[in-house]
């Protein structure tokens, strides 16, 4: 939508993307004041920048979230007059060999470094993929020692319970009463721990966004009841052993202190 950056020369033009546009209600033909800091949060070396809207991309891809601008601008902003950082080169052909083109680039000037977008996306995809293995590794040892909490808690409770367990058995009370008592404590346990569990990971997860990569995290609220459904069916699963103990009390030997 809109238009490109003609002038080579225009310093006060930008294309923004369309996420971008919606996040700060923006349209063409609007002026908006960017700010620029070396560290996020920080106000030292902080420098505002006023631009006009004069185009607005769409790709469904990552330039929706980026803004555009000429270079000239771009180093003014960001305090690094005549640097580069990325250089882009788009060819139009069919079954090119990127990668030859990419070494002949480097060839030609030693300090670059030439990379295909396939290289860079298999990189990334690399990485992406062993960090997901490592926090999925991380959240079955979490599930494993929370399971073990949860068991040891139920455990002591059973045992420190042993006599009032043994006399709601000798008034009548059923198995599955008593069955019904600890994991209705266990599902306790669990909402308590999937609630606190969302918070604290939410926390965290702000921390960790804004210190490495200065952005803030959206909290996601429908995650919620798929926390505390897993926290409590962690609890329920943990709770297995201390239950069948909890049954198998003898109502006679526990209440003669045996």
């Amino acid at each position: 939508m809109g238009d490109w950056i003609h002038e080579q020369n225009d310093t006060s033009s930008c294309m923004i993307g369309a996420a971008v546009a919606e996040k700060l209600n923006l349209s063409i033909g609007d002026t908006f004041e960017i700010t620029y800091s070396e560290q996020y949060g920080s106000t030292v070396n902080t420098s505002a920048y006023n631009l006009t809207v004069v185009g607005i991309v769409m790709t469904d891809g990552y330039e929706d979230n980026q803004i555009f601008v000429n270079l000239q601008v771009a180093q003014e902003i960001t305090g690094r007059p005549g640097k580069l950082h990325t250089i882009q080169v788009s060819a139009l052909c069919n079954a090119c060999p990127v990668e030859t083109f990419a070494e002949e680039i480097q060839e030609l000037i030693p300090y670059v470094e030439g990379r295909s977008v396939k290289q860079l996306a298999h990189a990334e995809m690399d990485i992406l993929g062993k960090i997901q293995n490592m926090m999925f590794l991380v959240t079955i040892v979490a599930l494993i020692a929370s399971a073990l909490g949860v068991m040891t808690t139920m455990i002591t409770s059973v045992i420190e319970r042993q006599k009032e367990i043994g006399l709601m058995k000798s008034v009548g009370a059923e198995n599955k009463k008593i069955i019904a008592l600890f994991l209705s404590e266990a599902t306790i346990i669990g909402i308590i721990g999937g609630i606190l569990g969302f918070l604290v990971g939410l926390i965290l997860a702000q921390l960790i966004g804004i210190s490495v990569f200065s952005l803030s995290v959206t909290p996601r609220f429908e995650i919620l009841p798929i926390t505390i459904g897993i926290s409590v069916g962690v609890a329920l699963l943990a709770s297995i052993l201390p239950v069948r103990r909890a049954v198998s009390v003898e109502p006679a030997i526990v209440l003669r202190g045996e």
